[in-house]
C-alpha cells in the first residue's frame, strides 16, 4: 500500500461533528465545509435544530452526500421563549438572552451525542464556550469555526483584547465600531458575549494548544 492509499483509508475512518450557532447565516459555512470534508471521504454529522437542518436539507441531498448525515437537536423549553422559536430567524431582539441561555441548557443532550458517535473532530460556533470543555473531557479535538470574512475576524480580534486601546487600523470600521461594542456588552445567562466568544477562544488554545506545547 503506498503512502497516498493509506491516507486516503485513514481519512475515510474519520468522522467529523459540526455544531454551528443557530442561525441561517451560520450553518450554510458550516454545511459547505461538511461538503468539502464529505468529498474527500470522511463521515460528517451536522447536529442543530430541525428549522435550521430544514433550511440546507435540499442541498445536502443524502444521494449526492451520502456521508453527511443531519442530526436534529430539540432546544429545551423555558418560560419566556415560544416553542416554535428554534432558530434566531424572526427572533426578536429582545428575546436573544433566552434563546442563548437555551442553547447552553442543550449541553447534556449534546455530551449524550458525543459519546453516542464518537467523532474524531469537532468544529463548534462563536457561542459555544462549554464546547472545548466537554470534548477534552472526551478526548475529542475541537476547533472553533469562524463564519465570518478574515477582516471582520480580525476587527472582533481586536475589539475583545484590545477594548481600551488605539482604534482599528481600518477606518471603515470607525462607524460600527460603537455598535459592535455594544454587542459584545450584551449579556445572556449571566455571561456577556465578550466573555462567551473569548472562552471558548481561550479554552482551545489552554486545552489543546498548552497541552501540546508541554508535551514537546
Amino acid at each position: 500500500m503506498t503512502t497516498e492509499e493509506a491516507t486516503k483509508l485513514y481519512v475515510a475512518r474519520l468522522t467529523v461533528m459540526m455544531l454551528p450557532w443557530l442561525a441561517h447565516g451560520h450553518i450554510s459555512p458550516f454545511s459547505e465545509l461538511s461538503k468539502s470534508l464529505s468529498s474527500r471521504g470522511m463521515m460528517v454529522y451536522l447536529c442543530s435544530t430541525p428549522i435550521n437542518l430544514d433550511s440546507i436539507r435540499e442541498s445536502l441531498d443524502e444521494k449526492v452526500f451520502p456521508s453527511i448525515k443531519l442530526v436534529e437537536i430539540q432546544l429545551p423549553s423555558i418560560p419566556g421563549l415560544a416553542p416554535h422559536i428554534r432558530s434566531t430567524k424572526h427572533l426578536p431582539p429582545h428575546l436573544m438572552p433566552l434563546f442563548k441561555e437555551a442553547f447552553d441548557l442543550t449541553e447534556p443532550y449534546f455530551e449524550q451525542l458525543l459519546d453516542q458517535l464518537q467523532p474524531n473532530l469537532l468544529f463548534y460556533d462563536i457561542f459555544q464556550p462549554w464546547v472545548p470543555k466537554v470534548t477534552h473531557l472526551r478526548n475529542i479535538p475541537s476547533l472553533l469555526y469562524q463564519t465570518t470574512s478574515a477582516i471582520c475576524s480580525a476587527y472582533l480580534c481586536h475589539l475583545l483584547l484590545r477594548p481600551n486601546e488605539e482604534e482599528f487600523p481600518f477606518p471603515e470600521f470607525h462607524d460600527v465600531h460603537k455598535g459592535f461594542k455594544d454587542i459584545l456588552r450584551r449579556m445572556a445567562n449571566g455571561v456577556s458575549n465578550r466573555e462567551r466568544i473569548l472562552m471558548g477562544i481561550k479554552q482551545v488554545f489552554e486545552l489543546y494548544y498548552h497541552q501540546d506545547f508541554r508535551r514537546n
